[in-house]
């Protein structure tokens, strides 16, 4: 019984860990309380540096990355299909090489200082 009481005590300090470990700084949430005022259900995690949000907004999966200065870098949204594409996206898509293809994801990606990208993975 002792052994498993400590094992419990271990396994619930390392999940609290790795996720009060994740929480970003306050100059992070400030900035992305700024961009998206009404998000929630979010979810933190740091890849390479940067700290990224993860969230559904407007029935979108969203992935929000920010530099530790709590600078926004980008934002990935999952579109999943081409009907969520502007028509010019749409059209160009549709009349090219690639319009046999079966769609496997739609996401578009956003930039402080970029035009969008698009990214249409076909199988």
């Amino acid at each position: 019984m002792k052994k498993f009481m400590i094992c419990a005590i271990t396994l619930f300090l390392l999940l609290s860990t790795s996720v009060f470990g994740d929480t970003p700084p306050g100059n992070v949430q400030a900035t992305f309380k700024k961009m998206y005022p009404k998000a929630n259900g979010i979810a933190w995690s740091q890849d390479d540096g940067y700290y990224c949000a993860n969230f559904v907004m407007n029935g979108f999966t969203k992935n929000v990355w920010f530099n530790v200065r709590g600078q926004w870098v980008m934002t990935q949204t999952d579109l999943v299909s081409l009907d969520r594409l502007s028509p010019a996206v749409y059209n160009a898509f549709v009349s090219g090489p690639y319009a046999s293809w079966v769609v496997d994801n739609v996401t578009m990606v956003e930039f402080p200082k970029w035009q969008a990208i698009i990214v249409i993975k076909v199988g």
